[in-house]
């Protein structure tokens, strides 16, 4: 993953590999991206925890000439932001038409359910996220800002709801994270129901024949989904709504 960022080889490996379907997030749009020499080569990266953990362990080699030369938040490049989105969007058309692309919209969820299933809210009653990029109120502004310019690009010349659009897996409402995922607690490591809706949802867009009715039965699936997670939540939120 680190290679392919560093390389900017990602749609190129995409066009050596191509699939029936490529399923697409933003969830990494809410990192600052990392830029560094590298015997002299400025090179940019998303700052993620692979990367972290790795530079540790190329600071410790002299002979790289790593120096690091600054963090950038995504909002500082908005116009160059943009601009990347629509040529990253342009390529990948050239690779995939409309209606093998599916965006599954994603959300950082504020609370979470800890492991005796209570449930809390991140940076309130519970969990602490120290880093900006993790706090679901950051997290999502930067998302939803990357999300409002890749489908400007996806939809422009051909819209959602027609026969051969993308295809788009929306976030259902109240989504709850868990402090028992198998990979730790985490705004984005979601209780164990996101995942079936998912499922659910993937298996509607491939099986299905007719793009409104595809959308039909997405809504459907979202509704009950919102449902079940606000009764996870119902207490807490009647009790934030009261004021107590």
């Amino acid at each position: 993953m680190l290679y392919y960022d560093a390389n900017k080889l990602a749609l190129k490996e995409i066009q050596n590999n191509v699939t029936d379907y490529i399923i697409i997030d933003l969830i990494c749009e809410r990192i600052k991206i990392f830029v560094f020499s590298f015997d002299e080569k400025e090179i940019w990266m998303c700052k993620n925890m692979p990367l972290i953990d790795t530079w540790k362990q190329w600071m410790n080699h002299s002979e790289y000439n790593i120096k690091k030369i600054r963090d950038i938040d995504t909002i500082q490049l908005a116009q160059d932001y943009e601009e990347d989105i629509c040529k990253f969007v342009k390529e990948l058309l050239k690779i995939y038409p409309h209606a093998r692309i599916i965006y599954n919209s994603v959300r950082m969820a504020d609370y979470y359910l800890d492991k005796n299933r209570k449930v809390k809210k991140f940076n309130e009653d519970g969990y602490q996220t120290v880093i900006p990029y993790n706090n679901p109120v950051y997290g999502n502004l930067m998302i939803k800002r990357a999300e409002r310019c890749i489908l400007q690009e996806l939809c422009e010349n051909l819209n959602y709801y027609e026969e051969k659009g993308i295809h788009i897996i929306p976030f259902p409402r109240y989504t709850l994270a868990s402090e028992t995922h198998h990979f730790g607690l985490h705004p984005l490591h979601f209780y164990e129901s996101y995942y079936w809706y998912a499922a659910q949802a993937l298996q509607i867009i491939l099986e299905s024949k007719d793009k409104l009715e595809e959308i039909k039965l997405l809504q459907i699936l979202r509704n009950y989904q919102e449902e079940c997670n606000k009764h996870l939540l119902e207490e807490r939120l009647e009790k934030e709504a009261g004021g107590i």
